[in-house]
């Protein structure tokens, strides 16, 4: 895209989890939540060419490859390829086709570690010797190293719509008049408001939805009374994740539906075709 547009991102904040992910920054224990700094890539280059290669008998003076191009007949024996970068701007590098797990170290550095689920390296503004350590494996899928150089994006806005804040959205009285038939069909990052009323029942309810691509989450008698994803979502465990517990006597039923995006794209659109009240079991 050209020339100045308009952004909006809905960004989900989860729990601190119990254990220390090392592959994901953001679930590391000592992670921050929310956003830090947002940024816009002015350019990407292709840096995957001219990496000089050390150890494992490359000679001297050293040869230049392409990044994990030595070729020797000894699989998985580390290899070192150096290169020199230079952004006048922070930068990222990239690399592309990671496997396995490997070694970067940036100005002789503490090495870190790059995999597939974060192939991502921040560095600074000005010129940097990166150095690239991994098992040589001659019939691997090849590796790419891109340097995109960024710029932080000023002047941007974000409003927090915490678990307070929802709750006391979904129990306010009277500020929702317009009448909503089912099925509801949304667009990816439309938001909906539902009021249901529940006859009453001494065993509550447990209420299922037959939609797609939507999250729901469901308030009853002042409370949150859980979440439900319908559609393309991470595997959950634990409890039901299909359904949503009112307990008896808990009047009334708000619902926040959300449209969201899935792997077939628009031809899956968002979509509430029924709500199922059932009584519990077990």
């Amino acid at each position: 895209m050209t020339g100045s547009v308009a952004i909006e991102a809905v960004v989900e904040i989860w729990g601190h989890a119990n254990f220390d992910d090392a592959r994901l920054p953001a679930l590391r224990l000592g992670a921050l939540r929310g956003l830090g700094t947002l940024w816009k890539v002015r350019t990407t280059t292709d840096v995957s060419s001219l990496w000089t290669v050390h150890g494992h008998w490359a000679g001297t003076p050293a040869p230049t490859r392409a990044l994990g191009g030595w070729s020797s007949t000894r699989v998985t024996a580390p290899v070192g390829y150096s290169h020199t970068v230079h952004s006048p701007t922070p930068s990222a590098l990239r690399l592309r086709g990671v496997v396995e797990p490997l070694r970067v170290s940036v100005d002789d550095g503490e090495p870190v570690t790059v995999h597939a689920e974060n192939p991502w390296l921040l560095l600074p503004a000005g010129t940097h010797h990166v150095t690239v350590t991994l098992p040589h494996h001659p019939g691997g899928p090849g590796l790419r190293a891109e340097l995109l150089a960024l710029d932080a994006v000023r002047d941007w806005s974000g409003a927090v719509q915490d678990d307070e804040l929802l709750t006391e959205f979904a129990t306010r009285p009277g500020h929702r008049t317009e009448a909503v038939r089912l099925p509801l069909a949304l667009k990816p990052g439309e938001e909906a408001w539902l009021d249901v009323d529940l006859p009453s029942s001494a065993d509550g309810y447990l209420v299922r939805l037959d939609a797609a691509q939507v999250r729901v989450t469901g308030w009853a008698g002042g409370e949150c009374v859980g979440r439900v994803w319908v559609g393309d979502r991470p595997a959950f465990s634990g409890g039901d994740p299909d359904s949503l517990w009112v307990p008896p006597g808990w009047p009334g039923l708000t619902l926040l539906v959300q449209g969201i995006e899935g792997p077939n794209g628009p031809d899956v659109g968002p979509e509430v075709r029924a709500l199922w009240l059932g009584a519990p079991t077990g």
